[in-house]
């Protein structure tokens, strides 16, 4: 048995002394002393369930040189995250059986880190065979909008319905086309501080409500809600939604000043629309946090505004930005780890939602008084840059996957992901 002793655990969302008994992967008992087995030291710290990420863009293949699963994985061990569900927006996009087969192969022998895989939902995708195959989920599904991934409004309710049959969840990307559309031809080859205005807070808010008037059986999930009024509407139903930490630690000011380089979609609003994010965010309006971790080249970042990609790393910096926030009173911490893991696990049935018997041994040490600066030469992606450079974090000191330490004082030990159940 490993026993990680000398720390304070969150148990039942209180702060108490005790030490976590862990074989096979599982956490087998908390005590309050005596446990006996090798010692994982917490000493300082405060243990913790490990980060669920459950939208990340991990690349690989066609565009490996962006990013690939090992330096994606290291990314997500280094920022306390030790769950990732990979989109399917790859090249190839995860379309088919075959598609899936060669994703699962890659990560499994590249990723430090578990993940979940999710299939394209489109026109010409194989559903069925995706979901035997074992997809996490299904999505993101970029509604109304056209292009590999789309999927047209007229077919939305016959895809969803077949995906609902499947016991799968769809995630989904909500911007509705014709306003993008409009957005487009009115501000695009303009200055960009008119790209929030080219894709507005109304293609978010009816898209949402156009999908829920044809799916209203359905379980959905929303991906990086970026308005009040569209958090208020998922939230008086029985479906859920996620928020970026880009959505929450900047607004317009800090894009006018980075420019490509906070290029998102959704956009990044203006500062009055933060602070609602913020609101709605501490009191559970929003379910959960996910990076949307969507890296660039430097280069590609670099081009013409409106024609560089749109997209930012955020899989390392989410955990260690939020827990700051919890250090200097913004974000209790039962809410950080109902929002960054327990939550993820109960939508999407893992078993890592809490430090419980039972439960995978998914943990990370964190001293709360170990305060540093965001610095891109500390960040594990390929990319090899921030939009969160110099912004404040606490990092783990350790991170722990089913029982084994993979991440300690910046040195990655073991490399054990793999698909989740």
């Amino acid at each position: 048995m490993k026993v990680v002793k000398n720390g304070r655990i969150l148990y039942e969302n209180r702060l108490i002394e005790a030490e976590i008994g862990i074989e096979n992967g599982k956490i087998t008992n908390i005590k309050k002393i005596g446990l006996k087995g090798e010692e994982i030291d917490a000493t300082g710290c405060i243990v913790l369930p490990a980060g669920i990420d459950v939208h990340v863009h991990f690349r690989d293949f066609k565009e490996k040189h962006k990013e690939d699963w090992e330096t994606g994985s290291k990314a997500a061990a280094a920022g306390g995250v030790t769950t990732v569900f990979d989109h399917p927006n790859t090249n190839p996009p995860i379309k088919t059986k075959e598609a899936f087969d060669k994703k699962k192969k890659r990560a499994e022998k590249k990723s430090f880190v578990d993940f979940g895989i999710n299939g394209a939902a489109t026109e010409d995708s194989d559903l069925k065979g995706l979901a035997k195959r074992g997809v996490s989920a299904f999505g993101e599904i970029f509604y109304t909008q056209r292009g590999k991934l789309g999927l047209p409004h007229e077919k939305a309710n016959q895809i969803l319905s077949e995906i609902n049959e499947l016991d799968k969840k769809a995630c989904i990307h909500a911007e509705d086309r014709g306003v993008l559309k409009k957005g487009k031809k009115r501000f695009e080859e303009r200055d960009k501080i008119n790209y929030p205005q080219s894709r507005p807070k109304s293609a978010e808010t009816r898209a949402i409500n156009e999908i829920l008037k044809i799916t209203q059986k359905q379980d959905l999930h929303f991906c990086h809600i970026t308005t009040k009024q569209g958090a208020k509407i998922i939230a008086r139903t029985n479906n859920t939604s996620e928020i970026t930490p880009h959505h929450l630690f900047f607004e317009k000011k800090d894009f006018e000043e980075q420019g490509s380089f906070l290029k998102t979609n959704p956009p990044i609003r203006k500062s009055k629309n933060r602070a609602w994010l913020w609101k709605l965010f501490r009191a559970n309006k929003i379910d959960i946090l996910a990076s949307d971790h969507a890296p660039h080249t430097l280069d590609e970042k670099n081009q013409e505004f409106w024609k560089s990609p749109s997209g930012v790393p955020g899989v390392q910096a989410m955990y260690p930005l939020m827990a700051y926030q919890v250090k200097r009173n913004n974000l209790g911490l039962s809410r950080l780890i109902e929002a960054i893991s327990k939550k993820p696990a109960n939508i999407f049935g893992l078993n890592k939602d809490s430090i419980r018997e039972g439960r995978d041994a998914d943990l990370v040490l964190m001293d709360f008084n170990e305060i540093e600066k965001i610095d891109k030469n500390k960040m594990h992606s390929k990319c090899n840059w921030t939009p969160y450079q110099g912004k404040e974090a606490i990092f783990p000191q350790k991170t722990i996957l089913r029982g084994k330490v993979i991440y300690k004082d910046g040195v990655f030990q073991d490399q054990i992901g793999r698909m989740i159940d």
